[in-house]
């Protein structure tokens, strides 16, 4: 994740993607993303979470990013979610394929 911290600040950089994320807010420029991307690795530590950056496999960009949560072994069982896209990529299709291989 964190290997891949610019490319998600600018396919994150748009305030639409955040709207409905439980945040409500985007990550401001800069270390606003930086401190997203530090929970993201703080819940990955804790074993709450398994953040992935989504990359677009023909043009290496980073396209944004979906997650692995409330991990349940118990139960086999876990969360797909968290997931964000940059603009360009809504409705694209991306986030089916990209489930489907989280699967």
């Amino acid at each position: 994740m964190s290997a891949h911290a610019e490319g998600l600040r600018v396919s994150g950089s748009d305030p639409a993607i955040w709207r409905w994320m439980p945040t409500g807010t985007a990550p401001a420029e800069g270390s606003g993303t930086d401190d997203w991307i530090a929970a993201a690795l703080r819940e990955t530590e804790a074993g709450e979470r398994v953040p992935f950056a989504v990359i677009d496999r023909a043009s290496r960009e980073v396209i944004g990013s979906t997650s692995y949560l409330e991990l349940r072994p118990e139960h086999r069982g876990l969360e797909i979610g968290w997931t964000w896209y940059a603009r360009a990529r809504w409705g694209s299709g991306v986030n089916a394929g990209c489930k489907l291989l989280l699967l």
